[in-house]
């Protein structure tokens, strides 16, 4: 199963009050489309959230570019050998992002 695609989008932070309880401030990362792909509330500072949310949103692009700079590794490896343990944590992220076994991303 592969991800929705992105670009996706943190629109501004709102606040809910459940029925009765204290505001917690809310954050929603959307697609294109506008389509709601995660909402966290309550969690920690507005601050810190607005950053999770941001981080998360950029997931898409980050793999992308991942995907891309590891397309290269192989021709870098080849004149700089030593260098190959040093690409093992950006293939395990690409590993984790599509949910494959790391063992299959340091060969």
């Amino acid at each position: 199963m592969t991800h929705t695609p992105g670009p996706w989008t943190v629109p501004i932070l709102s606040v809910e009050r459940p029925s009765g309880h204290d505001v917690r401030p809310t954050v929603a990362i959307r697609t294109p489309q506008g389509q709601m792909l995660l909402s966290c509330s309550g969690l920690p500072a507005r601050g810190e959230m607005q950053a999770n949310a941001r981080l998360i949103a950029a997931a898409p692009e980050l793999l992308e570019a991942a995907e891309r700079a590891d397309q290269w590794l192989d021709v870098i490896a080849q004149n700089y050998p030593e260098m190959v343990a040093d690409f093992h944590p950006l293939r395990a992220a690409i590993a984790q992002a599509k949910g494959t076994s790391s063992a299959q991303a340091n060969p």
